[in-house]
């Protein structure tokens, strides 16, 4: 009778590189590589820190690249370091992630496939790489002596005054409405709620780098406003 045979390939000799992550939004980004040479690749990503665990020859594993169903579908390995692609491929979008949270990256060559799966585990130029997804800012003004400035870290919501890579909101229901006068600033996207109004005063700016949105209520009521007095600029 005749006998088959299964041929094994030892793990691969290049690893996947320059991982260029990009498009990067407050819930999600794209990474990208090179790919090295072997038969497929699995990527790592983890929040908050470095991968710091990597995937066991012989096993196989589940991706999922939205972060939110992810948790329950993709396989984890250690803590935290969830599989958000298996492939041929060069890409992947990531979704589903928190604002203001760094993720790295990390992907791996294999060779083979189920038990016989053979993975290569070291690094190389920009494989691992990270990046941070900007914060979302809401405007809170309630600042107790300058509810009213931009400028006071108090009046935003996570105590900070956003910087150009973050998306801002200005709410309907602020009790005190954002006003910038003592600097010129920049934000990501920028969303005025329904009856919410900003005002750029008279020789000062704000750059909007994406996305501006003026919110129209569902019923009875004004559309977000910018009021601009003077010589002040609005950039978008």
């Amino acid at each position: 009778n005749p006998n088959s045979i299964t041929t094994v390939k030892n793990e691969p000799t290049t690893q996947a590189y320059n991982i260029s992550l990009t498009s990067v939004l407050a819930n999600s980004f794209t990474a990208s590589w090179t790919r090295g040479n072997g038969d497929g690749v699995i990527v790592l990503a983890r929040a908050s820190g470095a991968v710091n665990d990597f995937p066991a020859d012989g096993t196989t594993y589940t991706a999922d690249n939205d972060w939110v169903t992810g948790g329950n579908t993709a396989s984890q390995l250690g803590t935290g370091n969830y599989v958000v692609y298996i492939g041929t491929g060069t890409s992947v979008h990531l979704s589903g992630l928190t604002d203001g949270t760094n993720y790295e990256i990390r992907a791996f060559e294999y060779n083979n496939s189920g038990s016989n799966i053979n993975y290569l585990t070291n690094t190389a130029t920009n494989n691992p790489n990270n990046t941070t997804t900007p914060g979302i800012f809401t405007w809170q003004g309630d600042d107790a002596t300058s509810p009213n400035y931009w400028s006071v870290a108090a009046n935003w919501d996570k105590n900070t005054v956003p910087t150009s890579s973050c998306d801002v909101i200005i709410p309907t229901n602020a009790p005190e409405m954002p006003v910038i006068s003592l600097a010129n600033y920049a934000c990501n996207d920028l969303t005025i709620g329904p009856d919410a109004i900003l005002t750029i005063n008279n020789g000062r700016s704000l750059t909007v780098s994406s996305t501006l949105l003026l919110e129209t209520p569902e019923n009875s009521g004004a559309a977000g406003q910018i009021i601009i007095p003077g010589t002040g600029e609005l950039t978008v």
